[in-house]
């Protein structure tokens, strides 16, 4: 039976609407493993999507702004996949353009006619 630890999210700003996250994992015996997956869904109620798979324990994902994510990596050997890590939820920040406001002038000349 696999056991997977999710170990550290590390986050990365990106364009607005959406943010690449890395994540990395620690895993209890990683020399039986061909490969591992990383799924996210909407969270609370979505399907788990898998947004990546390789041997390395480590990963990035772009992720959309402001939706809540749960995360799980699964580990994978010739004998199957292993159940779910643990669930990481996690929500992008929204990132906004900047608003430019006009300037004040510096002086202001009336006329009345």
């Amino acid at each position: 039976m696999f056991r997977l630890i999710l170990f550290t999210i590390l986050f990365f700003s990106s364009v607005a609407f959406a943010e690449d996250v890395s994540f990395q994992w620690k895993h209890n015996n990683p020399e039986n493993v061909d490969k591992y997956n990383l799924y996210a869904r909407e969270y609370p109620e979505g399907q788990y999507v898998k947004k990546w798979t390789g041997a390395e324990m480590t990963c990035t994902v772009t992720l959309s702004d402001g939706i809540s994510f749960g995360i799980i990596v699964t580990a994978e050997n010739v004998h199957g996949e292993s159940d779910y890590s643990q669930e990481v939820v996690y929500t992008p920040e929204v990132i906004l353009p900047p608003i430019i406001l006009p300037t004040r002038p510096s002086s202001l000349t009336i006329t009345f006619n």
